[in-house]
């Protein structure tokens, strides 16, 4: 959601002192029609996060790596067990759905390899495919290596 005090995206994950957790029960067809629904929420959340991104709305500094997703996730624990079930739930999510973009370096980038090698009939050039791994390779390292930079700028010992 996006927080106008703080001018930046914000996961969402509040402790229980702030926003009091509501439990409310569901039967089993409303539960698994819930649980659908909230999946989906989840799982395209990540599309429009980026395509925030990408459109200017949102900077690239509020990405956040391995830093970000433990102090996210203190936070969340920190609210409660269901809180901490519900966020360790969106990473895997979004992980699961990152893994399937199609990039050389993941496994949908390979299952575009393998469609594409099917359509032609033959083999990807090996050393087309080893340049391309390296292009890609080194975008994510450089995604990652910026993106923990600012997880620690965020971390208050880091401030100072």
């Amino acid at each position: 959601r996006w927080n106008e005090s703080e001018k930046r995206w914000m996961i969402g994950v509040r402790p229980a002192s702030v926003v009091p957790l509501q439990t409310k029960s569901y039967g089993p067809v409303a539960s698994a029609r819930r649980a659908v629904s909230e999946c989906w929420k989840n799982a395209t959340a990540i599309f429009r996060f980026m395509g925030a991104i990408f459109q200017g709305r949102l900077a690239a500094k509020n990405l956040a790596g391995p830093v970000g997703i433990v102090q996210m996730s203190g936070m969340a624990a920190s609210a409660g067990w269901q809180a901490l079930i519900d966020f360790m739930a969106m990473v895997s999510i979004n992980l699961g759905i990152l893994n399937f973009m199609p990039l050389v370096v993941t496994d949908g980038g390979r299952l575009v390899e393998l469609a594409v090698e099917k359509v032609r009939g033959r083999r990807a050039n090996r050393r087309f495919m080893e340049i391309l791994t390296n292009i890609v390779m080194y975008a994510f390292l450089s995604l990652a290596l910026y993106v923990t930079f600012h997880d620690l700028l965020r971390v208050p010992m880091f401030l100072r």
